[in-house]
């Protein structure tokens, strides 16, 4: 890992740079980067993926150190949620070629009983999925034990559960168990214009209402987990060779992802 005082010193010198080619940065990125760059726990570093800024991070970053952070901005970009500490040590392995590496990183920290204790507060603590403890705790300890046969499809539910949770909450589907159907912003039923019936939203369109605008943890989820190539034969049980820790991993690291986007 960089020592902190590298690193703030990375970041002043090319702040001028980092505010021209970012237009969207916050005002206040001075004073978030600084506290990003304090010394803290590595458990602390994976909790703090959670943070809203992140994205903010990986566009600073790209900035900062151009050598070799490209390709793991383009790599893991949709993860949105990792501190710059942490990122730039997984950058290094990277740029090294070893991008195994980098997941048996990520590997070893989800495995880590104060990283799980630390990511169950956090399920806790958000009011939209903490009524789902009870089943993310159990694919977590799953995935500890290593029975990814069990942690895989569990992940898999829940977050689309939340993701649909999500909607509901956004007003963009109706409040109604186990409801597809779209509504506007006040609550009325959006109705289809060729059979006049309320449209109903699948999963692709779900979480194109949900993510406005570009999102790369957005396309993660509709180009890569909920297809017909991974999540549908799982789920429907077409699928028996799913069990793979890497594919636990990646779904736990996009569950704690949407921790921290659906954080309120």
């Amino acid at each position: 890992m960089m020592p902190d005082e590298l690193i703030k010193q990375m970041i002043r010198v090319k702040m001028d740079k980092v505010m021209k080619n970012i237009p969207l940065i916050h005002a206040n990125i001075g004073a978030q980067l600084e506290a990003l760059t304090l010394p803290y726990k590595r458990i602390q570093a994976v909790m703090d993926s959670f943070s809203a800024r992140t994205q903010m991070i990986f566009e600073v970053l790209k900035n900062i150190d151009g050598d070799g952070f490209e390709e793991f901005y383009e790599e893991f970009r949709w993860i949105e949620s990792l501190p710059l500490p942490y990122a730039m040590e997984l950058k290094d392995k990277l740029k090294e070629g070893r991008k195994e590496a980098v997941w048996d990183e990520f590997i070893k920290d989800f495995k880590n009983d104060e990283v799980i204790k630390e990511i169950l507060e956090q399920v806790n603590k958000n009011k939209l999925i903490s009524k789902r403890e009870h089943i993310i705790s159990t694919a977590i300890t799953h995935h500890k034990n290593g029975d990814y046969i069990s942690s895989i499809p569990l992940l898999l539910s829940q977050i689309e559960g939340v993701l649909w949770d999500y909607g509901v909450e956004k007003n963009k589907i109706k409040n109604e168990f186990n409801s597809r159907t779209i509504i506007d912003g006040n609550g009325k039923e959006i109705l289809d214009e060729n059979t006049k019936k309320p449209k109903q939203a699948n999963l692709q369109l779900l979480l194109t209402l949900v993510f406005e605008g570009k999102s790369k943890f957005k396309e993660q989820l509709r180009d890569n987990v909920y297809t017909p190539n991974f999540r549908n034969p799982i789920l429907h049980g077409r699928e028996i060779s799913y069990a793979d820790e890497q594919r636990s991993v990646w779904l736990l690291l996009l569950l704690f992802t949407l921790i921290g986007k659906t954080k309120r």
